[in-house]
C-alpha cells in the first residue's frame, strides 16, 4: 500500500512538473514556427476608402534607398486580422513604384492570425493586367520613398468587380506588420528573421509608424520592449508658438502671405477676423503660402524647421462641400521643390466649428532647414464652391505646446495682438478674445501622416495610375510689407493665456 502512495505521489509530481513546463515548450515551439510576438509593430487601420500610405526607408539598413534594378525580393513580417471586404474579396497588400503607376506588386497575406513571414517576388504584377513589371528605375524615379497599400481587396479574385471593387475595406479593418525588408536575392529574403544586418533596404517599425503621405489610413505604433526603470524621460516644456502669423487682421504682410501660385483658387481676402479662400468646385484647388518670400524680404524672420517640427492652422471648413482631406507641400533651402516625398496629408474634424489642425513632423526626414514657400491644398477636391477660413499658421517645437495652444485657442481665440504701426486702419484696435463660431468648436486630431489623397497625385483617390503633380513657383521679387506678427522664442504657458507678445520689424 506504502508502495502505491508513493508511486501516485511520484507520478503527481512528475505530472504537475510537466504541465509547469507546457507554457514554456509551446512557447519554444512558436518561436521555432516564426508565430512569436514581435516587440515592435505597426497596427495599420482602415479609415476609408482605398487606405495606402509612402514611406522613407530606415537607416537602420545597409541604403536609406531602394534600387529596383538590383532589389528584387522582400520578405514581409504580418499578422492577419480582417481578411474580407463586404463583397468577400480576400485583402492582400500592393506596393507601388514612386510615383505611383500600375500595375501594382501584389503580396498575398498567409492568414493564420500568427506572426507570418510572407517572401514578395518583387517584379510580379496582378494578374488582372497581363502586363509586365515596371520596376525598374527607369519608372521609378524617387528611390528614396516605396509607397504601400496594406489593405486592399485582391484584384485578381474570381468574384472581384473592377469597375466598382478597387480600394473597397471596411472601415476598421487592420493589418499589423513588424517590418518590411528588401533583397537582392530570394535566399536572403527567405533566411532573414528581422535581426541581420543584410537587407539592401528595411522598413522597421518606426519608419512604418511615420509615413510622410497617408490616406484613409491609421497608423499605431506597438511596443513590447521592457522599459529601463532607471530612464526616466524628461518632462515636455509647454511653451508658446516659435513663430506665428496671425491672421485676424489684415495688412500688406499677411495679403502677401497668399500672393504666391494658385490652382482652380482664384480669391483670397480678408473676411471678419480671419482670411477666407475662396474655392471653387473642381479639383486640386491649392494656393502658395509665401513665408520663404517673406523671410527673404525681410518682412518675416526666418522659420527654422529643424526648430519648428510643429505646425498648426486655424481653421474652418465645409466637410460636406469640401471634404475632410487636405495636404501641405513644402520646399526649404535643403529640400527645394515641391514633390510627393515633401507632402504632408491630414484630416479635417467632420464639423463646420472653427477646429485646429496639427501637422506633426518630428519624424519626416525631409522637413528639414529653412521653411521656404509651402503650398496649402485645402482639399483634394471639392464638389460644391466652398470657402476655408484661416484664422492663424504657428510652428510650434513639439506637439503637446501646439495642443495647449490650439486649445486655448478654441476656448478664447487668438491672444490680443498689437495694432500695426504703418496701417493703422488695416487692422482692429482691439482684437475680441472669443472665437467666431456659433456652436462649441470642435479639435481636429493631430495628423501624424501624414499625416490624404493619393499619395502622389491630390487629384486622384484610386489606383488609376500616373498622377498629375502640379508644381507652383514660388514668386520671386515681390514688394515688401512693412509689417510682421510674429512670436520669436519660446514662451511659458501663462504667457500664452494671458497674451502673445507679438514682434514687428519695420523695415527702413
Amino acid at each position: 500500500m506504502k508502495k502505491i502512495l508513493s508511486f501516485l505521489t511520484a507520478l503527481a509530481i512528475v505530472v504537475t512538473l510537466a504541465a509547469a513546463a507546457l507554457p514554456a515548450a509551446y512557447a519554444e515551439e512558436a518561436e521555432s514556427t516564426g508565430k512569436s510576438t514581435e516587440a515592435e509593430y505597426v497596427r495599420f487601420i482602415g479609415d476609408g476608402f482605398d487606405p495606402y500610405a509612402s514611406f522613407e526607408f530606415s537607416d537602420k539598413g545597409q541604403n536609406d534607398y531602394i534600387d529596383p534594378d538590383t532589389v528584387k525580393w522582400a520578405a514581409l513580417r504580418h499578422r492577419t486580422a480582417a481578411r474580407y471586404n463586404e463583397d468577400n474579396v480576400e485583402y492582400i497588400a500592393q506596393f507601388y513604384v514612386s510615383p505611383p503607376a500600375e500595375p501594382f506588386i501584389p503580396a498575398h497575406y498567409i492568414y493564420s492570425g500568427e506572426w507570418e513571414t510572407l517572401i514578395v517576388d518583387m517584379t510580379s504584377v496582378a494578374a488582372l493586367y497581363g502586363r509586365e513589371s515596371i520596376w525598374d528605375s527607369s519608372h521609378y524615379i524617387n528611390p528614396e520613398n516605396i509607397r504601400l497599400d496594406p489593405l486592399e481587396p485582391d484584384r485578381d479574385a474570381e468574384n472581384f468587380d473592377d469597375s466598382t471593387g478597387r480600394g473597397k475595406v471596411i472601415e476598421g479593418d487592420y493589418i499589423d506588420i513588424a517590418w518590411i525588408a528588401f533583397f537582392e536575392k530570394e535566399e536572403d529574403a527567405k533566411a532573414y528573421t528581422g535581426t541581420e544586418n543584410t537587407p539592401f533596404c528595411i522598413l522597421d517599425a518606426e519608419s512604418l509608424s511615420a509615413p510622410f503621405s497617408v490616406h484613409s489610413l491609421k497608423a499605431e505604433f506597438f511596443s513590447d520592449k521592457p522599459v529601463d526603470p532607471d530612464v526616466t524621460e524628461a518632462p515636455v516644456e509647454i511653451s508658446g508658438p516659435v513663430a506665428l502669423l496671425a491672421l485676424n487682421y489684415e495688412d500688406d504682410v499677411n495679403d502677401m502671405l497668399f500672393a504666391g501660385g494658385k490652382n482652380i483658387i482664384q480669391e483670397v481676402y480678408f473676411g471678419e477676423k480671419c482670411y477666407v479662400v475662396d474655392v471653387p468646385a473642381g479639383g486640386d484647388p491649392n494656393v502658395e503660402l509665401c513665408f520663404g518670400t517673406l523671410a527673404a524680404g525681410g518682412d518675416i524672420d526666418e522659420i527654422s524647421a529643424d526648430e519648428c517640427k510643429v505646425m498648426q492652422m486655424g481653421v474652418r471648413v465645409n466637410p460636406d462641400d469640401g471634404g475632410v482631406v487636405g495636404n501641405i507641400y513644402w520646399q526649404t533651402d535643403l529640400n527645394p521643390g515641391y514633390s510627393e516625398t515633401q507632402n504632408f496629408e491630414y484630416k479635417y474634424a467632420k464639423t463646420t466649428d472653427v477646429q485646429v489642425v496639427t501637422l506633426d513632423f518630428t519624424k519626416i526626414k525631409r522637413w528639414e532647414g529653412a521653411v521656404s514657400n509651402l503650398r496649402f491644398d485645402p482639399f483634394v477636391s471639392t464638389n460644391n464652391d466652398t470657402e476655408v477660413e484661416l484664422y492663424y499658421v504657428a510652428f510650434f517645437t513639439n506637439v503637446e505646446s501646439a495642443q495647449a495652444f490650439g486649445e486655448k485657442f478654441l476656448a478664447e481665440g487668438l491672444p490680443a495682438t498689437p495694432a500695426p504701426t504703418e496701417k493703422p486702419t488695416a487692422a482692429p484696435t482691439e482684437v475680441p478674445t472669443e472665437v467666431p463660431a456659433t456652436n462649441a468648436p470642435t479639435e481636429a486630431p493631430v495628423a501624424t501622416d501624414a499625416p490624404a489623397t493619393d499619395a502622389p497625385v491630390a487629384t486622384d483617390q484610386g489606383n488609376s495610375g500616373d498622377k498629375d503633380n502640379t508644381d507652383n513657383t514660388p514668386k520671386k521679387g515681390l514688394p515688401t510689407g512693412a509689417i510682421i506678427g510674429i512670436v520669436i522664442g519660446a514662451v511659458a504657458v501663462a504667457a500664452v493665456i494671458s497674451g502673445v507678445i507679438i514682434s514687428r520689424s519695420k523695415k527702413k
